[in-house]
């Protein structure tokens, strides 16, 4: 195998290059592999890895018969994929987000606040609501949000990653941006006077995308890529 040093520079990487890496295992499972950016990024997002204000990542349980996993969400009786967003009120949430971390104070946060839910990778399917109840004695591990319904489209679906996060709701706490000129570094004025929670999708997908996001103050901010990409950014 040639050193790794040897090999050309890629000055404009694409979603679906492959990196070298190692699997982390024992022995022989220590093979040298190929990985997707693509798959690094999910990764990255579905483990919530990367730190967002105000939003955290659960994974859809449908099939809850040997008991609830960490870092799920569930409804009380299981089942639900296919289950239209409308007919989403209660959601049995984990006290562990999808990476492992206990969040169990910091979600205790969201009672009485205006909420977006929305499937990472697919955000068409998505409600906004205000969370009217938390039962925090649902479950050892676990907590019953209960919701009141604002606005909602698509559907639910099992094993998917869902990000929970805080909704301002109103005309001025919401910011689309869109970034037609392909740039690695997207400069955003909002005027929404807070620093907001950032989504970014890749053209001609919902998927998210990675980036570094600088808070100049509470009526501009800065994402930055590893590559440049036109998209939009979708601001709460």
């Amino acid at each position: 195998m040639a050193r790794i040093s040897t090999y050309a520079l890629d000055a404009k990487p694409e979603i679906n290059d492959k990196v070298i890496g190692t699997d982390n295992g024992i022995g022989e499972a220590q093979k040298t592999k190929n990985y997707s950016l693509r798959e690094v990024m999910a990764l990255f997002n579905e483990r919530n890895l990367v730190a967002v204000a105000d939003q955290v990542i659960f994974k859809f349980q449908d099939d809850i018969t040997e008991g609830r996993e960490h870092g799920t969400i569930s409804l009380e009786g299981g089942g639900g994929h296919g289950l239209p967003m409308t007919d989403l009120f209660d959601l049995i949430v984990s006290t562990k987000n999808s990476g492992d971390i206990i969040i169990a104070d910091y979600i205790k946060t969201f009672l009485s606040k205006e909420l977006i839910i929305a499937e990472m990778g697919n955000i068409n399917n998505f409600v906004t609501c205000k969370l009217v109840g938390l039962d925090n004695n649902f479950a050892p591990g676990f907590y019953k949000f209960s919701f009141f319904m604002n606005e909602s489209n698509g559907f639910i679906n099992k094993e998917k990653h869902y990000i929970i996060g805080e909704f301002g709701g109103q005309g001025d706490k919401f910011f689309e941006y869109p970034q037609a000129q392909a740039s690695a570094f997207w400069q955003i004025q909002h005027d929404l006077n807070k620093k907001p929670s950032v989504t970014v999708s890749a053209p001609f997908s919902d998927e998210e995308v990675v980036g570094k996001v600088t808070y100049i103050d509470n009526n501009n901010l800065t994402i930055t890529f590893n590559a440049a990409f036109s998209g939009k950014a979708y601001l709460n």
